[in-house]
């Protein structure tokens, strides 16, 4: 089996074309396993576990749209956040990564 991380999500514009590009993987390649990460607070955790995919979830917070004070706190987020995103990649060891945006990309 290949596993492929599909990292990104919160928006149907960044959900729907991972979904996309995931169900496509699959009729190529029946055997390729994709497992999505994204936040908490996406969309994904509505729409990727409806699909029959994993979803992983990380504890991140935008960096934009909130001021600088909202920049700061998503991006000492995201750095506190890196050994936990080790540990997912190191855990389920995927052979490719596709990102497509979004707070968990």
């Amino acid at each position: 089996m290949t596993t492929v991380l599909m990292a990104g999500g919160g928006t149907g514009g960044h959900v729907f074309p991972m979904v996309a590009v995931a169900h496509a993987l699959q009729r190529l390649d029946p055997s390729i396993r994709p497992v999505f990460v994204g936040t908490e607070r996406g969309m994904e955790t509505r729409f990727v576990p409806k699909q029959g995919f994993e979803l992983e979830l990380l504890k991140v917070l935008p960096i934009r749209g909130g001021g600088a004070s909202g920049a700061i706190r998503g991006a000492v987020r995201a750095a506190a956040t890196l050994p936990e995103s080790r540990e997912l990649i190191r855990r389920i060891r995927p052979k490719a990564i596709f990102s497509i945006g979004g707070y968990a990309a």
